[in-house]
């Protein structure tokens, strides 16, 4: 696949999760309170977005830091 082409998939998919976050966010509320709401994102982003950055090696992540992480 090329540059261009993954470029472009990966603004499709940046404009799905854009559009769609409010709209699941709004029926969420309803039934999670809303900090445990934030709570979740922050976890889900951190799940999703950790082994991007661990697996393209440009940041080291060192194992102390993990939890640190998981606080924040």
């Amino acid at each position: 696949m090329s540059k261009r082409r993954l470029g472009v998939l990966a603004l499709l998919l940046a404009m799905v999760f854009w559009g769609v976050g409010p709209v699941v966010v709004k029926i969420g509320l309803y039934e999670v309170p809303p900090f445990s709401m934030a709570f979740l994102r922050t976890l889900l982003s951190l799940i999703v977005l950790l082994p991007v950055v661990l697996y393209l090696g440009k940041q080291k992540v060192r194992k102390q830091d993990l939890l640190h992480l998981l606080l924040v």
